[in-house]
């Protein structure tokens, strides 16, 4: 197999160009705006073609590996490259995410890639039949993954929707207090909403729910460690730590970059995370992002995280009493943080933006409704959570990641790779 593999240098397989300062952004653009870190708004305009690779240039993205299939605008701090006839573009693409692109930058201040660098290259290719059936295999686990992340946020769409519909527009009370059959629920279901209104401190709120401040549903809430990155002689228990930054990243099922190191025995008896937990950010944030993004872990989670996880020192753990209510908490957490609420319990300090724990627990006030409905919610909603967080995103990513490079040398044949896709897809 090797002897159809012939050295070339990325200057005669692609045709490279940098990208231009961004044109005016559309919220109903056709074409997919790529910067350094991919893609980053809509745009009327493109200045690449269909099946385009691009190449983040300058700064902590240089060498970071983007395909467009759609024609794109490409921005000025990255490279645009179009795969010259007799290659195929996914494998090109896939031997350049492999290759780690940042080694060869250049610049001992802010790191740098040309178009210079990037032709020098060498690489050992194969025929273009060969080509073809390595990048469309490799194009099936990234299509299979990208398919699990859009069900994922479609899921996760549903669950907010139907918690707004409840607890924020009290839909199915409107409904009934009109002489209307609640939509989308069944008649039992129904039954366990009331048909008028109490006013309150927070309002209009249906009869006999409550408004109770988020800190009194909780039975236990501590900050997190960032133990020791190896073991000491009081940090000797291995630990995964999730940290605000890995929040979104778990939330979209990548696990490998959360680290590992080892906390104190004591400690992690406390703050080790179980199934319906909560773990909440409260230092990090930017000028244009809040602190306060949560995560409500799940077996499933905990599972793919390690025997033992707990959240950093930046992090806190909130506890519910009741699964119940633990999980109409996250989906509270999670409206009020898209609807930009967290930024009222914000602090800004020397540099860093720190979340005022004491008083959001104090202040923040959570519409609870009697435990029939947040029963009926959860068995709703918890088998869509479930089912986000069971979703083999990690594993794909891991097999194809294993694949690749074997893929790439040819030391593994296109026919082992396939069994092995086949059967984790089963």
């Amino acid at each position: 197999m090797q002897s159809e593999w012939r050295e070339r240098k990325l200057g005669e397989i692609l045709k490279f160009a940098n990208g231009r300062t961004s044109p005016e952004r559309a919220d109903d653009g056709a074409f997919v705006v790529y910067g350094a870190n991919g893609p980053i708004g809509l745009s009327s305009e493109h200045n690449s073609p269909s099946d385009t690779i691009v190449i983040g240039r300058v700064g902590s993205y240089c060498g970071a590996v983007h395909f467009s299939h759609k024609p794109c605008w490409v921005t000025d701090n990255a490279i645009r490259a179009e795969v010259l006839p007799g290659n195929h573009p996914y494998y090109i693409f896939s031997l350049l995410r492999m290759l780690d692109l940042n080694r060869w930058r250049s610049g001992s201040g802010q790191p740098l890639l040309n178009q210079s660098i990037l032709s020098a290259i060498q690489v050992n290719l194969p025929s273009f039949d060969v080509q073809y059936g390595i990048g469309m295999l490799l194009k099936q686990f990234d299509d299979r993954i990208e398919l699990l992340r859009q069900t994922n946020l479609t899921l996760e769409s549903i669950a907010q929707a139907l918690f707004k519909s409840w607890f924020i527009d009290f839909d199915p009370v409107h409904a009934k207090a009109e002489g209307r059959e609640p939509e989308g629920i069944d008649a039992e279901t129904a039954a366990l909403f009331p048909d008028t209104f109490d006013e309150s401190v927070l309002g209009e709120i249906p009869k006999g729910w409550t408004g109770i401040p988020f800190g009194e549903l909780l039975s236990f809430a501590i900050g997190g460690d960032w133990g020791a990155e190896g073991p000491t002689d009081t940090c000797t228990q291995p630990a995964t730590i999730i940290r605000g930054t890995d929040i979104p990243d778990i939330a979209a099922g990548q696990f490998d970059d959360v680290p590992r190191r080892y906390v104190s025995p004591k400690k992690s008896e406390k703050r080790k995370l179980q199934d319906g937990d909560l773990v909440i950010e409260v230092s990090g944030g930017s000028k244009t992002q809040p602190t306060g993004r949560s995560l409500y872990v799940t077996k499933d989670v905990l599972k793919k995280l390690g025997e033992t996880a707990v959240p950093t020192s930046f992090c806190r753990l909130f506890r519910a009493p009741d699964a119940h209510t633990a999980l109409l908490l996250s989906q509270h957490l999670t409206a009020i943080y898209q609807a930009g609420k967290m930024w009222n319990y914000q602090v800004q300090s020397t540099g860093l933006a720190n979340f005022q724990t004491q008083h959001f627990l104090d202040s923040e006030m959570v519409v609870v409704p009697p435990p029939s409905v947040r029963k009926a919610f959860f068995d709703i909603v918890r088998p869509l959570v479930d089912r986000i967080c069971s979703a083999p995103i990690a594993e794909l990513a891991a097999l194809r990641d294993t694949l690749l490079p074997r893929l790439i040398s040819g030391k593994l044949r296109l026919p082992e790779a396939e069994a092995q896709l086949n059967e984790a897809l089963a």
